[in-house]
This record gives C-alpha cells, sequence and structure tokens, in this order.
C-alpha cells in the first residue's frame, strides 16, 4: 500500500505492550510498515524478540509516553485498551498527523482526575510547563473533550460522576452472554446496568464529538461478541473529512453509540 507520492502507508499503535496486536497485523499486512509505542523497557523487549523470532522487518518500536511520540507522518493510528487519558493522547497524535484512527477505550473512572474544566481549580498552565520537556509534546489532555459536552454540564463534577459510572458495568452486575463466575445474575435491562450503559456511551461520544470538532468524521461500534467486557467494548473510528477513509467511518454511523440516546 502506497499513500503520498509512493511512500508505505504507515501504522503506529499506542500502548502497544509486547505486541500481540501489532505482530498480528505486520504479518498480514507485510506491506505496511508498523511503528509500536509503548512506555514500558520490558514489553518493547519482548516484542523485539517476537518479531525476530517471527522474521518480521516491517516493525519498529518507539519507548516513551504517547504524548511525546514525535510528530511524525503517519496514516493510522491504533489504540487498544490505553487506559484513561492515553486514550485521548492516541486520538490528538492523530488528528495532528491527520491520521485515521481505530481506539478501543478503557478505564473511565481514571478521567475523573483529569477534569479541568474552569471550576475544577486545576492549574492547567502550570502542568502542561511542568510536562513539556521536547518540542513535540502535545498539549495537556482536558476534560470534557468536546464542546458539546461542555455546553451540557453545568459544572466539573457531573463530568466526574459520568466517568465514574462508565466504569460500573462489570462492578457486580451480569452481562449476557458472558461467563460470569458463581451465581451473578443478568442484569442487562437492569436500571443500574442502563445508567452505566449510558454513561460509558456519553463519554465515548465527547471523544468523538472532539473528532467532529477537529474536522472528522467519527463512529462508534460495540466490538461482536463482546459480553463478558462490556466497558472496554466500544470502538471508536475516525477519519480526516474528505480523506479516503472518510467514506468507510460513515458506513458505519448509523450503527453510533449502539442505539442507545444519551
Amino acid at each position: 500500500r502506497r499513500v503520498h507520492g509512493g511512500r508505505r502507508a504507515v501504522c503506529v499503535e499506542f500502548g502497544a505492550g509486547s505486541g500481540s496486536l501489532t505482530l498480528s497485523l505486520a504479518y498480514l499486512f507485510p506491506d505496511v510498515d508498523f511503528v509500536a509505542v509503548d512506555l514500558k523497557t520490558r514489553s518493547l523487549e519482548i516484542m523485539r524478540q517476537r518479531l525476530e523470532q517471527a522474521g518480521l522487518t516491517n516493525v519498529r518500536t518507539w519507548e516513551g509516553m504517547i504524548e511525546r511520540y514525535p510528530a511524525d507522518a503517519f496514516d493510522v493510528g491504533l489504540a487498544l485498551h490505553a487506559c484513561g487519558n492515553a486514550t485521548d493522547y492516541a486520538m490528538e497524535q492523530c488528528f495532528r498527523a491527520r491520521a485515521a484512527y481505530i481506539v478501543a477505550p478503557c478505564c473511565i473512572g481514571k478521567l475523573m482526575v483529569s477534569s479541568s474544566m474552569a471550576d475544577f481549580g486545576l492549574d492547567v498552565a502550570r502542568l502542561e510547563r511542568k510536562l513539556k520537556d521536547c518540542d513535540d509534546q502535545l498539549p495537556l489532555v482536558q476534560h470534557p473533550r468536546s464542546h458539546w459536552m461542555r455546553h451540557r454540564l453545568q459544572n466539573s463534577d457531573q463530568f466526574a460522576s459520568i466517568a465514574k459510572l462508565a466504569d460500573n458495568m462489570d462492578g457486580g452486575i451480569g452481562v449476557e452472554g458472558a461467563g460470569t463466575a458463581g451465581d451473578a445474575v443478568d442484569e442487562t435491562e437492569g436500571p443500574l446496568w442502563e445508567i452505566a450503559r449510558r454513561c460509558k456511551l456519553a463519554i465515548e461520544r465527547d471523544r468523538s464529538e472532539a473528532a467532529r470538532e477537529a474536522g472528522y468524521c467519527a463512529a462508534c461500534v460495540l466490538m461482536p461478541g463482546a459480553g463478558s467486557m462490556p466497558n472496554k467494548a466500544d470502538l471508536l473510528f475516525g477519519a480526516p473529512e474528505g480523506s479516503a477513509m472518510a467514506a468507510a467511518v460513515l458506513e458505519l454511523e448509523w450503527s453510533s453509540f449502539g442505539g442507545v440516546g444519551v
């Protein structure tokens, strides 16, 4: 696959770990170059060993925080269960590169500590000065991500409550089709599960609306067979408006947010 004047397409996985996803994709798409980004030295060491064993030559690794990944050109960004803000930084890297993205967020409750609306009492400027130690450092992520969400909340406590509830879908609540242990009761139709699901979808819509505000087509769909991990099963897709991949994203929009109103 060639793009932009004949160069090979580049796919970056943010939070790649030891490479289970990256290595599988690199094998399936030998004509695409992959970059595996992770903070953990040991994980990348294991990945490089696996690369050598598999004989794959189209993958390189980059060690460091997602928000400090250099502003290199790439075409698709991935993030599978990058916890909390890590998903948002992965999306921001894609916005900066005008790359398409596919992310599966998790650990929504961690976003409570990064809400930074004006009344939250967070000195954003001070934190940005502390974090910005290289030219390519992304700005500090703030929540809510979108104007769409900010205009619907009265204060940051409301966002923190939504984020907290969004992680409660597996907190003792059974999920249809899941192999839950013991005598867990399926409460996928109950009020607690529905509230948690709506909160999770509100967070993901906030992210998708932020992408639209950045000039992207965006969609959110549920992974097939997602029963055992419902709060990790939403897939967010996005591509710059007018790009070759935008049409594919638009085809997904009909099923955005699982049909649940938020």
